[in-house]
């Protein structure tokens, strides 16, 4: 017990520590990059007592480190402040489009499972097979393809040629079919490499030779002794994946046009609205780390080996 509470308090600070570096790395890189969130909402030839008025409103007077600690501070209180070109609470922006993107991580943790585990456990089961083969080549075929081609070819097919799906939005819940598809696809093909090199592994050890001596089905010892002793592999993928497509899915959005984070943050940045991209970024960061640090904590229930060593 004691072990695995140090465990998680070494998990959970390593967790704040990376949160706050992403932080203060997005603040200057948003700082650095050419543009001027004035220009953009007055126009380059406004007046000069109207742009320094509204410069001083915004606070962008004020040196790096002085916009830097009002930053911090207003994380701290929770309080994230208001958009620069909308005007509106940052948290209630971010919050409602953040909800939109786990939807889509979700569904697209869902078509993950639902293709690539099956297509690896058949694999496993008939390693050196045609079918293994087979799998292992549309595996690799569908890791290749890059979600920026993925996505058009999905709409030219689907909402284009056999008019089916929509071809972006959200305003129905075909329009999460396409977007989910693109994001899960590639991590689809993912699970079923791990879930076949993961059963071969275990499928080898002598473990499963005494259980099928013992006369159990083979129902059981695949769906209960390979299959529970591969979930630990398995778990990994899956709570670094989900993190992943939480932060991961900005050119999917882009492409679907869904009204998730990533297209928020796309515009925010292209406005030069810094509490709003700053918002997003942290959010991204905080939902990939929570989910890398829930992974570990969860591993100490499935595996206790793992803080308490072998």
């Amino acid at each position: 017990m004691r072990a695995q509470l140090l465990f998680i308090g070494v998990r959970l600070a390593a967790a704040g520590s990376v949160v706050l570096a992403v932080t203060l790395l997005v603040f200057m890189l948003l700082h650095v990059i050419p543009g001027d969130p004035v220009d953009v909402m007055l126009g380059e030839y406004a007046a000069v007592a109207d742009r320094e008025a509204l410069r001083a409103r915004l606070g962008l007077d004020l040196s790096l480190a002085q916009q830097w600690w009002t930053f911090a501070s207003g994380v701290a209180r929770l309080d994230l402040g208001v958009s620069m070109v909308s005007g509106h609470p940052v948290v209630d922006t971010v919050l409602t489009h953040f909800r939109m993107t786990a939807v889509l991580a979700i569904a697209a943790l869902f078509v993950a499972l639902a293709f690539g585990v099956p297509l690896g456990v058949l694999a496993a089961l008939r390693p050196g097979s045609r079918w293994d083969h087979l799998s292992m080549i549309v595996a690799v075929v569908a890791m290749s393809v890059p979600n920026f081609v993925l996505g058009p070819l999905l709409i030219l097919l689907f909402s284009v040629a056999l008019g089916w799906l929509p071809v972006g939005g959200a305003d129905s819940p075909d329009a999460l079919i396409l977007p989910a598809l693109t994001l899960g696809l590639s991590m689809a093909a993912l699970l079923a490499r791990m879930t076949r090199a993961t059963m071969l592994d275990v499928l080898e050890q002598p473990y499963i030779t005494a259980a099928r001596a013992r006369g159990l089905s083979e129902q059981r010892v695949i769906t209960v002794h390979v299959l529970g002793n591969a979930a630990l592999p398995l778990v990994t993928v899956m709570g670094l994946q989900l993190g992943a497509l939480l932060g991961g899915a900005v050119i999917t959005e882009v492409v679907f046009g869904w009204p998730g984070v990533g297209q928020l943050l796309v515009e925010s940045i292209q406005r030069r609205d810094y509490p709003v991209a700053q918002a997003c970024v942290l959010v991204i960061s905080f939902a990939y780390v929570a989910l890398n640090t829930l992974t570990d904590m969860f591993y100490t229930r499935i595996d206790p080996r793992v803080v308490e060593g072998p």
